[in-house]
């Protein structure tokens, strides 16, 4: 960061302080939260991951301010949440744009890690030990990117160990859910919160995509979901573009094509039972690479209204990686679950900050 831009952060991180230093009591860990959120763009360039480098006051000799704030510290991580959520609908507004759910692999060393197992890494692509993060985007109908929530992947080993669950603080209320669910709940609980998406994007991978779309069509939200080929043919019905099928479903073409930059987009149409007005579609983008998509949308939805969608699922892992690079998601050195919680929580508000902040500079520089 320039000392520009991080007087920029420090600006409006101080709204967003204001918004969410009611959910702690205490003096201390206010300051310490303050600490804490500032140091935050800075982990990743200097490579500070634990609580002896970063997020400690001036002088301090020791990181046990940092992990009381992290782990035993009287504060709510849920309701920051909370009002992290109603400040950005403020912002951003609550209907026009866009959710997408991700994930986000973070590596570890050793088991003691709450949830750290050997699992499918998104970024390496092959299997290592990590943590696997689950994060909701809100794409905004203006183009600001936010993180709405997270949630933990806990790998069902873990959830049937009772001394690992134990060690790590693990509530006895959480049980093993696929990513797939994981993702539908906190896309529920943000519309319950009254965000009205557009659209709905994808791009976990999860063998139980079909309860997400389940769960999306029982809603009727319309939403795009990045498949693999194997997964298609296991998740699609019958096409109902076959011999002496009909040209138009709805006044929706069976078959329309788009091309889109330097991609071609295909969509076709699926027979399958969907609420009255609705289909599902399977989208074939086609440019270097071929990539595949299930798509639930109202019947009158043209396939240019899809491109964007399928746009930023494309690009969704840049989205994590930037999270990563800009505002330190993976820098964190705590074992356990609310730790966990608590440090991704804090990671939202900064990243929350720093996108008014770019937002307000690109404003300026617009209206030179």
């Amino acid at each position: 960061m320039t000392s520009t831009e991080a007087h920029d952060y420090e600006r409006w991180l101080r709204k967003v302080y204001n918004e969410i230093a009611v959910n702690f009591g205490r003096a201390e860990p206010r300051r310490r939260m303050w600490t804490y959120l500032l140091g935050l763009p800075s982990a990743t360039s200097e490579g500070r991951r634990n609580g002896n480098q970063f997020g400690t006051y001036d002088g301090e000799q020791r990181a046990d301010g940092v992990q009381r704030l992290l782990t035993s510290a009287q504060w709510d991580e849920e309701a920051v949440r909370n009002d992290l959520r109603a400040m950005i609908t403020r912002i951003g507004g609550a209907s026009g744009g866009a959710l997408f759910v991700s994930e986000v692999a973070f590596p570890k060393k050793g088991s003691q890690a709450v949830a750290a197992e050997r699992q499918y890494c998104v970024e390496t692509e092959k299997h290592e030990n990590c943590q696997i993060g689950i994060i909701l985007f809100y794409l905004t109908a203006s183009g600001q990117g936010f993180v709405l929530d997270r949630d933990l992947y806990l790998p069902k080993i873990w959830a049937d160990d009772r001394a690992r669950r134990w060690r790590a603080g693990i509530p006895d209320d959480v049980v093993y859910r696929s990513k797939s669910v994981i993702a539908a709940e906190m896309v529920e609980r943000t519309i319950r919160a009254g965000i009205v998406p557009r659209w709905v994007g994808h791009s976990i991978q999860c063998p139980d995509k079909q309860t997400f779309r389940r769960i999306m069509q029982r809603n009727q939200v319309p939403h795009v979901m990045s498949v693999t080929p194997g997964e298609l043919s296991r998740l699609r019905p019958d096409r109902a573009d076959g011999p002496g099928a009909p040209r138009t479903v709805g006044g929706t073409p069976v078959r329309e094509t788009l091309l889109c930059g330097g991609t071609s987009l295909s969509r076709s149409r699926l027979a399958s039972p969907t609420p009255e007005g609705f289909g599902n579609f399977h989208v074939v983008a086609s440019g270097e690479e071929q990539a595949h998509y299930l798509a639930f949308t109202r019947q009158d939805t043209k396939l240019a209204e899809i491109a964007p969608v399928i746009e930023v699922l494309r690009n969704s892992r840049a989205y994590c990686r930037k999270a990563k690079q800009e505002i330190g998601l993976g820098y964190y050195e705590v074992r356990s679950w609310r730790g966990w919680y608590r440090h991704i929580t804090l990671v939202i508000a900064g990243y929350t900050a720093l996108e008014m902040a770019r937002a307000e500079s690109q404003l300026s520089l617009v209206h030179v």
